[in-house]
C-alpha cells in the first residue's frame, strides 16, 4: 500500500483502519487519526484538510443500461446521474455534471446506484475500473447494464490531513517529499503493478 510505505520511509510503522467513510473522516477532523485516504479533492474539503500530492489515478467510466439508447458520451446530455450520498464529488465529476448538463440525484452507495440503474430509475451511475466487475459480472453479460467505452480520466486520489492538525503542514511536506522520491525511484511503479495484479486475479476469480 503506497501510503504504508511512505510511511515506513518517514520512520514510521502506519497502522491502517479501515473504516466506513463519514466515520474515518469525522475522526481525522478531531484528530483521533492523522490523516486518511483515498479522497478526492473538492472545494469543500480543501477548507479544512491538507492534500498531499497524488498516491493514486483511479480510471472512471460511466455505466448505463443496456437498452437506454446511451452508446456515447455525446448521448447523455441532460440524463439522470446517480452518485454515492457522502461522496465528495471531485474537479472532473464536477466538470462532466456541468458540461452535459446532468441531473443529479443521490443514493446511498455505488451498489444503490447500480441498482437504480438496473430498474431504469437514473440514467448514469459511474464506477472505476478496478472494481466494475463487481456490478458487471465476470464477462460483462450478467446483468442489464453496461460500461460506456468513453474514459473518463484517472481521478486523484489523496492522503489528507485536518489543517488544526499539530505541525499539519510540516507533516504534508514530508509525506510529499518521500511520496515524490518513490515515484522517482520506481518503488511506487512496483507497487502499482502489485495491486494491479491483485486485480486482475479477483476479476478471473
Amino acid at each position: 500500500m503506497v501510503v504504508n510505505e511512505v510511511f515506513a520511509e518517514m520512520g514510521f510503522d502506519a497502522e491502517v483502519d479501515i473504516l466506513p467513510w463519514g466515520r474515518g473522516f469525522k475522526w481525522t477532523q478531531s484528530h483521533q487519526y492523522l490523516g486518511t485516504f483515498p479522497y478526492v479533492r473538492s472545494p469543500e474539503r480543501e477548507k479544512h484538510f491538507y492534500y498531499s500530492r497524488p498516491i493514486n489515478y483511479i480510471p472512471m467510466r460511466l455505466v448505463v443500461r443496456n437498452d437506454n439508447g446511451i452508446s456515447s458520451l455525446a448521448d447523455i446530455h441532460k440524463k439522470r446521474f446517480c452518485f454515492p450520498r457522502g461522496y465528495g464529488i471531485s474537479l472532473q465529476v464536477e466538470g462532466l455534471i456541468s458540461q452535459y448538463q446532468l441531473r443529479l440525484h443521490r443514493a446511498q452507495d455505488n451498489a444503490a446506484c447500480i441498482g437504480l440503474l438496473e430498474k431504469g430509475r437514473t440514467d448514469l451511475a459511474i464506477v472505476n475500473d478496478y472494481n466494475m466487475h463487481l456490478y458487471l459480472g465476470h464477462n460483462g453479460t450478467n446483468t442489464p447494464v453496461k460500461t460506456l467505452d468513453d474514459e473518463i480520466g484517472g481521478m486523484p486520489l489523496f492522503f489528507i490531513i485536518s489543517k488544526q492538525y499539530p505541525d499539519a503542514q510540516n507533516w504534508i511536506k514530508r509525506f510529499d517529499e518521500v511520496l515524490k522520491a518513490l515515484r522517482e525511484n520506481g518503488k511506487l511503479a512496483e507497487i502499482e503493478r502489485k495491486f494491479l495484479d491483485q486485480i486482475d486475479k479477483a476479476k478471473s476469480n
